[in-house]
């Protein structure tokens, strides 16, 4: 099945929105939480180190729940669309902190901070897992995959070209402000981005949606018995001692390794590629 450079193009816009949330994580969160909020380093690292433990569960819940989704939109795009706006306002939200104490600064970070993380396993999960109902043919999703590449390159440009000069620019000596809306702006560009992939993957899902079937058949290249099947995978005690390793890998590496990493290259594979590991 054969898939238009409009829809290739549009379902790349997911990674765009990724992008411009991990990237912002990685280079900016801890500075904003120090210089701009107050909080301690200690403080800091010991929250970052709860709720990424907490991350290593979030991804395969979430992964399990949307195989188990029906809804006239299928299984994986109704999460991009649910998701949209909380994960964007949820994102703003992290960098808007009210001036209520140090104690209440704190307890405002653990919040919005885990409600982030999760809200971007529920994006981003069914988000990885879509590719693989889109379209049967490995060469097709190996074209999506550049088509992501290309939109992560651009995120992360974005992201680190243009964060601090639009908070120098927007706060004009107040940083908290400047954050507030700069975050607010990508923030809102996350959200048109994921409707952007919601609406462009319409047409290119076939089948009976909604019903307990595969929206496509499976290829029977294919050893799996639905294409990027979560539950499947987590069959496996080799995949679950992964998702550890993902959480610890999480804390040294600037690009940490994920489960959707995981499952997108487990996707694309024929089954004569499929690591035996995968199989049970």
């Amino acid at each position: 099945m054969k898939l238009s450079v409009r829809e290739k193009v549009g379902y790349a816009f997911g990674d765009v929105a990724t992008n411009f949330f991990f990237q912002s994580m990685i280079l900016y969160q801890n500075r904003f939480y120090t210089d701009t909020v107050g909080l301690s380093p200690g403080v800091i690292s010991v929250m970052f180190l709860v709720v990424r433990l907490g991350d290593a569960f979030f991804d395969p819940i979430i992964g399990a729940l949307s195989d188990r989704t029906k809804t006239r939109w299928g299984k994986f795009r109704p999460w991009v669309l649910w998701t949209a706006i909380p994960f964007g306002a949820c994102f703003w939200l992290v960098y808007v902190v009210p001036n209520v104490g140090p104690q209440g600064k704190l307890v405002y970070a653990y919040v919005t901070y885990v409600l982030l993380m999760i809200l971007y396993s529920a994006n981003n999960t069914p988000y990885s897992a879509l590719m693989g109902v889109m379209t049967p043919d490995t060469s097709e999703r190996s074209n999506i995959a550049r088509y992501r590449f290309v939109a992560a390159i651009f995120g992360q440009f974005v992201i680190q070209s243009m964060a601090l000069p639009l908070v120098d620019k927007f706060g004009a000596g107040n940083d908290a402000k400047g954050w507030g809306i700069t975050m607010g702006i990508f923030g809102a560009i996350m959200v048109v981005c994921n409707l952007i992939v919601f609406s462009t993957t319409a047409l290119t899902l076939q089948g009976a949606v909604g019903s307990s079937e595969p929206l496509l058949k499976p290829n029977i290249a294919f050893t799996m018995p639905e294409p990027c099947s979560t539950t499947v995978l987590m069959r496996s005690v080799r995949v679950r001692i992964f998702c550890g390793l993902s959480t610890l890998s999480s804390m040294i590496c600037a690009e940490p390794l994920t489960m959707e990493r995981m499952l997108l290259k487990s996707c694309a594979m024929p089954a004569a590629r499929v690591p035996s590991a995968f199989i049970f």
